[in-house]
């Protein structure tokens, strides 16, 4: 059964401020959602889990005043933590963008996009980078 989520960015998303209202749907079975502008149907992005696909990603990510005010966070708050695919036609060439994840405060249906200032993210990181030089690596073994 798929769950739809009515959120609202305060502060809309960079690029897209003038929209303030969209729906937020998430898979069942898989680490991907759906975020659609409800002013502009035209408006959309397909969401990842950051940590399924670079597991070390959120032990890095600390959410600064403004975003914590912004979304209303208190100490037991309970956050998602979402990435913006940007879909290739060549599937490996899919990226996604760990430099400005959108975090998700569940209990008040509130989002935000936050920049980061970690200069070992990328706006444009390859999302399947990491199962390729794994299972390179694999072969390399036999």
């Amino acid at each position: 059964m798929e769950r739809q989520l009515k959120m609202n960015f305060p502060l809309g998303i960079p690029g897209f401020e003038a929209y303030k209202d969209w729906i937020f749907i998430p898979e069942d079975e898989a680490p991907l959602a759906q975020l659609i502008c409800m002013e502009n149907e035209y408006i959309g992005f397909v969401l990842a889990r950051p940590e399924t696909y670079f597991p070390k990603y959120l032990e890095d990510l600390e959410l600064d005043v403004e975003s914590r005010k912004v979304l209303e966070i208190k100490d037991d708050t309970k956050i998602e933590v979402w990435a913006i695919l940007c879909l290739a036609d060549d599937i490996k060439q899919t990226t996604i963008n760990l430099k400005a994840p959108i975090i998700i405060n569940l209990e008040n249906q509130k989002g935000y996009q936050i920049i980061l200032n970690e200069e070992k993210y990328s706006s444009r990181e390859l999302l399947f980078v990491q199962q390729d030089q794994t299972s390179a690596e694999e072969r390399g073994k036999e």
